[in-house]
């Protein structure tokens, strides 16, 4: 099933939008992104996005299992209640300047004095 939502609309509009047909949902995915040509000021667009994103379908999808968290270079994948997670390439940084390669999982943040909103996007993720 295929609900579209307004996450930057107030949540009580978007929740009570969602409430009726999301009861059963198990897996929820994040496509949506706004887009700013000045990098600084992507993170305070996004990260309010993803925010309302998982307070709403935390209380519309009672029997939520998945979070999927669609980034540019990938998806960022949480098990709720579990440890198990699968970062994208926007969590090593390489959208915002020069990386050492190659890449790993366990690459550590890129060091972007919190430009990256992926970062707390997934940060948000990962405390559901």
């Amino acid at each position: 099933m295929f609900l579209a939502a307004d996450f930057l609309a107030p949540q009580e509009e978007t929740a009570a939008r969602l409430m009726h047909g999301c009861e059963d949902v198990m897996h929820a995915f994040l496509t949506s992104y706004v887009h700013i040509d000045d990098f600084s000021k992507l993170r305070d667009m996004n990260v309010p996005l993803f925010e309302k994103f998982i307070d709403v379908i935390g209380k519309v999808c009672l029997k939520l299992g998945i979070i999927y968290l669609q980034t540019g270079g990938g998806v960022s994948i949480r098990e709720t209640g579990s440890a198990k997670d699968w970062p994208c390439s926007q969590h090593y940084g390489d959208h915002l300047g020069p990386v050492a390669v190659p890449l790993t999982e366990k690459f550590p943040h890129y060091k972007d004095h919190g430009l990256n909103f992926y970062y707390i996007q997934e940060d948000d993720m990962f405390v559901v």
